[in-house]
């Protein structure tokens, strides 16, 4: 560098210094929008809510501090047990079929096997972007025990001599609740996978061909190996997801056709994570417990997450 440019620089750097503040602290006046929204609305309510869940408050009168007793008295209730376990399973249910038919349908469309492929991602991306409230109107009119559509082709067809009683059994909520959640989510994973699917050069896939692999080869050689990193996304994301389930179970078994199950379904066997959240915090007024809940479900997915992570992690 030349001395005359260190002798600008030196004179850049001194005029700047001779600045004055306020001119000198307006960047930082442009960027603070954003972390006083974010102190006021995501930063505050976090620590207030971990300070919460050491107390015992109903919102109106006098806080009393209870330390670890709303954690102990967690994992000895028998309704959050329930919840934990109803959750898990429509996870468990859900994850692989939910994925595996996304990942198959996705492949399909993207190479092209079939025409009109626009028309029939549309077609399957719909249920995302269908309301809450719609879906639980409408499967509760299609599960309806007299007059649901389900139960009359069934009849119809002599499959079943009367009605099946699609909401009113425990033994079918959860397969119930896991066939609408992957009817809904479904075109979600499909998008997805298709624009990691996007990312693969097609040169590798001629080469297979030339080299005599078959489509099935191709896909399971190719695709899935370079799909790695978006499917471990798509994993971690449906996990989390997955326990935060509330509106799907709430809105199907709050409709008339559902009969009087109480909150959660049939024996509670609908009843999610979240759900009890929101049935302590609104219901019983018991905002600690509510607040002890959340941190507990934050620490469950994370350590799914991080597991998840782990798994999908590893080569080959």
């Amino acid at each position: 560098m030349a001395a005359t440019d260190l002798v600008k620089e030196a004179a850049a750097v001194g005029t700047d210094r001779r600045r004055p503040r306020r001119l000198r602290l307006a960047p930082y006046g442009f960027i603070s929008p954003f972390y006083v929204v974010f102190i006021v609305f995501g930063l505050l309510p976090i620590v207030f809510t971990f300070i919460l869940s050491f107390v015992d408050w109903d919102g109106i009168k006098e806080i009393r501090w209870v330390g670890i007793s709303n954690y102990i008295h967690l994992f000895q209730d028998k309704t959050f047990l329930i919840a934990l376990k109803n959750t898990a399973l429509l996870i468990l249910f859900t994850l692989p079929s939910q994925i595996l038919l996304a990942l198959i349908i996705a492949y399909i469309l993207h190479m092209g096997l079939v025409r009109h492929k626009d028309f029939y991602q549309t077609l399957i991306f719909l249920p995302y972007i269908t309301t809450p409230i719609a879906i639980g109107m409408l499967f509760s009119a299609l599960f309806d025990w007299k007059y649901g559509l389900v139960n009359s082709v069934l009849t119809h067809l002599h499959l079943v001599a009367d009605g099946i009683p699609w909401l009113q059994s425990p033994g079918y909520s959860k397969p119930l609740l896991a066939f609408i959640l992957d009817w809904k989510y479904l075109g979600y994973t499909m998008v997805l996978l298709m624009a990691g699917m996007k990312t693969i050069p097609k040169d590798i896939y001629e080469s297979a061909a030339i080299d005599g692999a078959s489509m099935l080869d191709s896909f399971w050689r190719i695709t899935l190996p370079l799909l790695k990193n978006i499917m471990t996304f798509v994993v971690i994301t449906s996990i989390i997801g997955g326990f935060q389930i509330f509106e799907e179970p709430l809105l199907l078994y709050s409709s008339g056709a559902s009969g009087d199950q109480g909150y959660g379904g049939p024996n509670q066997s609908a009843l999610t994570i979240v759900m009890y959240l929101y049935q302590s915090a609104y219901k019983f007024y018991r905002w600690g417990y509510a607040a002890a809940i959340g941190y507990v479900l934050a620490f469950i997915i994370l350590g799914c997450s991080l597991i998840s992570m782990r798994l999908m992690s590893r080569r080959g």
